[in-house]
């Protein structure tokens, strides 16, 4: 679906805030738009950020504007962009990406575009969950529907931090460059702190 589910996305703003709160935020690479979600999100708080987005399926550019979200749309299959010619970036986001892949060509992918980005936030589902072509678009099936957590974590190199959302979505950030480690997982920390705050805050209304 162009849509992605939203599960996790309240934490990723969270995160995606407190690395822009320490200067860390100039270029950001969206994989797989679709609707614009992630710009959606956090374009408007953000405007001094330049975003990148590269989308498969040439139609959604026109039906969901892409054009006026991003700063620049890039209509191509993400495994064979060559990420050396758009970036560097500071963080990648490939949000209900990975699944729409075998898991060669998903970890080949992250590997491709940490080569070009300092950070890279993957989210997706973490159950079984199939889905077949959407609308005539074959991009839209799930090729591998069943990540799990366990697998996700045992999966993806550079590692800093997770976030398990609800037992439906998973939300790993992976860093290319040791140094930025550290600063990745406090910023987690603490968008985990606010966001575990801001549930509170609701459930107390």
């Amino acid at each position: 679906m162009p849509d992605s589910a939203p599960n996790g996305k309240e934490w990723f703003a969270f995160f995606y805030a407190t690395l822009h709160e320490h200067g860390l935020l100039r270029r950001v690479l969206d994989i797989g738009p679709g609707r614009g979600a992630y710009a959606d999100l956090l374009r408007g708080a953000f405007p001094d950020v330049h975003w990148t987005g590269v989308e498969v399926w040439g139609p959604y550019v026109e039906r969901f504007g892409l054009a006026a979200k991003y700063d620049r749309v890039v209509v191509a299959d993400a495994r064979y962009v060559d990420y050396g010619l758009l970036g560097p970036f500071d963080l990648a986001v490939a949000g209900d990406v990975l699944e729409h892949m075998t898991k060669e060509e998903a970890l080949a992918l992250v590997g491709r575009i940490l080569a070009h980005s300092g950070l890279l936030a993957v989210s997706l589902p973490i159950r079984h969950y199939p889905q077949e072509a959407v609308h005539g678009n074959a991009f839209e099936a799930h090729v591998k529907d069943d990540w799990s957590h366990a697998e996700a974590l045992e999966s993806f190199g550079g590692l800093v931090a997770a976030f398990y959302a609800d037992g439906e979505i998973g939300v790993y950030v992976l860093a290319r460059d040791p140094r930025l480690s550290r600063v990745a997982s406090l910023a987690a920390a603490r968008a985990r702190e606010r966001f575990l705050e801001s549930a509170a805050a609701t459930s107390a209304r």
